[in-house]
């Protein structure tokens, strides 16, 4: 066999090896993370907004941010889906799956 050919196998087994490997799932959330929002925006104000699509179970407000957190994750998913991209008090507001929360080392 000549090495053009060797490192053609070689590559074959490697992408089936990569294959077999089982994928990372995401996991389903129930906590959003929405951003672009008014300054003066209240608590109140989201709650009015987020609660249409669930039962809001923990809403976190900071600046221009938020992390809102709904009991079953399809509520999340129904909020997300309804409100990303809306117009929010002026503005278009982003409405995502929060990240996990990772703590600095």
């Amino acid at each position: 066999m000549r090495e053009s050919e060797n490192r053609f196998v070689d590559r074959r087994q490697r992408s089936r090896s990569a294959d077999s490997a089982p994928r990372k799932q995401e996991e389903p959330t129930c906590q959003v993370y929405t951003s672009n929002l008014q300054q003066d925006c209240t608590s109140d104000d989201l709650m009015d907004a987020f609660n249409p699509y669930g039962n809001v179970v923990d809403l976190r407000k900071k600046g221009h941010f938020a992390f809102i957190k709904f009991d079953t994750a399809d509520n999340a998913l129904a909020a997300i889906e309804g409100l990303d991209g809306t117009n929010f008090q002026g503005q278009r507001i982003k409405v995502e799956k929060a990240k996990p929360f990772v703590p600095r080392q």
